[in-house]
């Protein structure tokens, strides 16, 4: 910094420092504003929407979990069903916890599996109304 020496030159240097006092608090004022904005409610779900659509990873995990706890509710349901003591809850909480576990961390081989399960389902479908037909009719 430059020394003064006039009453002129201490003026200009005050200017100096009150324009840029002035000019930082508006930068501080409008990054406070940002930040408000950004930590709103709204704003946070929308930010990690985005970037979850951004991240394919992400995606696929989040859909390989859900789909693995989908699995588990409807195994601890199915459990449930059967018999409604407490070892039976102790069971399907147990089932449902490890049905998640596997779905979520191998959805290919389990999307195989169920894609080959209904595959059963149909073939077995039309093969009994293959029979119908066949039954209708006259040999």
């Amino acid at each position: 910094m430059l020394k003064i020496t006039s009453e002129s030159g201490l003026r200009n240097a005050i200017l100096q420092l009150e324009r840029k006092q002035d000019e930082d608090g508006r930068l501080v004022r409008e990054q406070f504003d940002l930040t408000v904005r950004s930590f709103k409610p709204i704003n946070l779900i929308k930010s990690t929407f985005n970037n979850v659509a951004v991240s394919g990873d992400a995606k696929n995990s989040i859909l390989n979990t859900s789909a693995g706890m989908a699995a588990g509710l409807v195994a601890k349901m199915a459990i449930g069903l059967v018999t409604k003591g407490p070892l039976t809850k102790i069971l399907g909480t147990l089932a449902m916890i490890g049905i998640t576990k596997v779905v979520a961390k191998h959805p290919g081989t389990v999307r195989l599996l169920g894609l080959s399960v209904l595959g059963l389902f149909r073939n077995k479908s039309n093969v009994k109304g293959n029979s119908r037909i066949i039954a209708n009719k006259k040999v």
